[in-house]
């Protein structure tokens, strides 16, 4: 009989794609090869640059055809939060986790809070289409130092005071020694 060849159909990466065709036939058999694309991912072309994912092929030899796949690209913004991207949109493969690629992003501080960067909302995840994450800000409530001082200005108490905060003294009740022309007495 004929002689008998075998065709070997395989994807670049089993990941992104399954192909079809795989055979043992006889000799200038039209063989069916296809090559279908996972979620997230799209067929380029086979191994000898044909671009068509399904197509007929003649057996003549032993012959491996491999798919080229590769992963679907999408959009990944980062925005402050007055809506504006802080940097560039960039590109991301599908089921890559994105990575901003600024510096931390900062908020400055009012005389009432300090801002520290507390990741982003949604939470960043793998890659499955556009997406858009807005930064997040931890505030923490400013403390002041506020001192009581003598009339000498020596020391009477310091406290850390939260803003807005009223400072609350509850040392001894300053005094001063008196002259010969004057006695003291605490007013507040």
């Amino acid at each position: 009989g004929p002689k008998t060849y075998k065709i070997t159909v395989v994807p670049n990466d089993a990941e992104m794609g399954i192909c079809t065709g795989t055979a043992t036939v006889d000799y200038n058999k039209d063989v069916t090869i296809t090559a279908t694309a996972k979620t997230g991912y799209r067929f380029l072309r086979w191994n000898d640059n044909n671009a068509n994912a399904s197509r007929n092929v003649k057996v003549k030899s032993d012959i491996t055809y491999t798919a080229y796949f590769e992963p679907l690209q999408y959009t990944i913004r980062f925005k402050g939060e007055n809506g504006a991207d802080l940097v560039s949109p960039i590109t991301a493969n599908y089921n890559t986790i994105p990575v901003y690629p600024g510096e931390t992003p900062t908020k400055a501080s009012t005389p009432k809070y300090t801002y520290t960067f507390n990741g982003w909302n949604p939470p960043i995840a793998k890659v499955t289409g556009n997406a858009t994450y807005t930064v997040q800000f931890a505030s923490t409530i400013n403390k002041y130092t506020i001192s009581f001082v003598n009339y000498d200005d020596s020391p009477l108490q310091t406290s850390e005071v939260e803003y807005d905060a009223e400072p609350l003294y509850n040392g001894a009740t300053p005094t001063r020694p008196g002259t010969a022309k004057y006695t003291y007495s605490y007013k507040g």
